[in-house]
């Protein structure tokens, strides 16, 4: 389907690996190419991952499309090793052609499927978004106007404060320390300077404040801004046992306190009232 609001030559035939038209295929995401250093061919880039509910990325990509339907964006929606997933991703392609897929045949890490959906990302302004949520408005355009300040580094909905890096606080307004990977926006040309997700994340708790911190520490401000977006159920949350997604917690937390936890010089200073990360959040 032709587009003229997407990504120009979203359709095209690649070269690279397992490709067929705006499909790629890895079971190696550290193999999959970086179009980092080529010119925007859009201006957003909305990356999703998946790994087995294909109604949230379809509830998602709807959203997005009845929100914003003349915005200059794409879609790449990655398949962690999940046949469902990929075949949503084809049929939504097959509607819609600002929709790009990208496969892992094997399951790969959180840290390292969000790296390779980066590099591969192709629009001006890039928007790592968790098919949990539902857009009720146009979110692209504020975004957008967030990031037109250069000392911003990164805009979303959900962002924390802390006061200590052990106990972090959510807020979805003002200059935050950190911003939820539900969804966080940055631009694209920044990407190269920060660097990408740390792919030790296997688990995606805590990696969003690892990689926030990243931005910190080159010198950006981090924003939480309203949004009309809406949480629904976290799937991979909600579908293993309490004591397997403590430990993995755990886990995540304790390496984000080995990279950080002599960094407070890059905290803002707010505080807030509830709980909702750390070792028991």
């Amino acid at each position: 389907m032709a587009n003229p609001t997407g990504c120009q030559d979203a359709g095209r035939v690649q070269r690279w690996g397992a490709v067929t038209d705006a499909f790629l295929t890895y079971a190696d995401p550290n193999r999959v190419p970086s179009l980092l250093e080529e010119p925007p061919a859009c201006e957003f880039s909305v990356l999703t991952l998946n790994e087995g509910w294909p109604e949230d990325l379809e509830r998602f990509a709807a959203s997005l499309a009845a929100t914003s339907p003349g915005a200059s964006y794409e879609l790449l929606a990655a398949s962690n090793a999940s046949p469902d997933v990929e075949a949503a991703v084809r049929g939504l392609a097959a509607r819609d052609g600002r929709v790009r897929g990208l496969f892992f045949s094997q399951h790969v890490g959180f840290g390292a499927a969000r790296n390779a959906g980066i590099l591969q990302a192709r629009g001006r302004i890039v928007i790592v978004a968790d098919t949990s949520i539902e857009a009720t408005g146009d979110f692209l355009s504020p975004l957008a106007a967030a990031l037109a300040k250069p000392s911003i580094g990164m805009a979303g909905n959900w962002g924390l404060l802390s006061g200590d890096l052990r106990t972090f606080h959510e807020t979805t307004e003002g200059e935050v320390d950190a911003l939820q990977a539900y969804c966080m926006a940055f631009r694209r040309a920044d990407a190269g300077a920060v660097g990408l997700f740390d792919p030790r994340f296997k688990f995606y708790r805590n990696a969003d404040i690892d990689y926030s911190l990243r931005w910190r520490s080159k010198g950006f401000r981090l924003v939480a801004t309203p949004l009309p977006l809406t949480r629904h159920t976290h799937r991979e949350w909600e579908s293993i046992g309490e004591d397997e997604r403590e430990r993995k917690s755990r886990d995540n937390f304790a390496r984000l306190l080995r990279s950080w936890r002599d960094r407070t010089d890059l905290l803002t200073g707010g505080s807030g009232a509830e709980s909702v990360k750390g070792v028991a959040g």
